[in-house]
């Protein structure tokens, strides 16, 4: 029983940490999995942490004369 909660408290401080969704590591919610909650959760956490992130790089690198681009990631589900 302690074993059980300490486990469920740590899965939850890592999403917390991470700002991530659980869905978008495969951890299946109590709501299910579908597709439209998946590309919402993705979108979300793709303009919060990845885009800052991307462009503080981005910054930095034409600070030192360097060009870099990165291609978005995007999900094709065919």
């Amino acid at each position: 029983e302690l074993y059980k909660a300490l486990t469920e408290s740590s899965e939850n401080d890592l999403y917390v940490a991470f700002r991530i969704n659980p869905m978008l590591v495969g951890v299946n919610v109590q709501t299910g999995f579908s597709k439209e909650e998946f590309e919402n959760a993705f979108a979300l956490y793709n303009s919060t942490m990845i885009t800052p992130i991307k462009n503080i790089f981005i910054k930095q690198f034409e600070k030192l004369g360097v060009p870099v681009s990165f291609i978005d990631f995007k999900i094709n589900w065919a």
